[in-house]
């Protein structure tokens, strides 16, 4: 598990070369939680993605950090 410089936000998963890359958590300070793929620190893959401050959710692909396509409200 790895924290942010102030020690608020942290992320627990897979690394290639100091960088996040494949399966993995990152929990932001704000409370929202990202888990799935990623490629050199980049969400891009299949994810899901909780704006827990806009009461969102979208789980589906990512491609360079872009949803692909709607949020899912709840």
């Amino acid at each position: 598990m790895i924290y942010d410089a102030e020690g608020l936000s942290y992320y627990e998963g897979d690394w290639i070369n100091n960088k996040k890359f494949g399966w993995g958590i990152n929990h932001y300070v704000s409370g929202n939680i990202y888990e799935g793929m990623w490629v050199n620190d980049i969400r891009h893959g299949e994810g899901t993605m909780r704006w827990f401050d806009k009461n969102q959710i979208y789980a589906g692909q990512w491609e360079n950090g872009i949803q692909v396509s709607l949020i899912i409200t709840y």
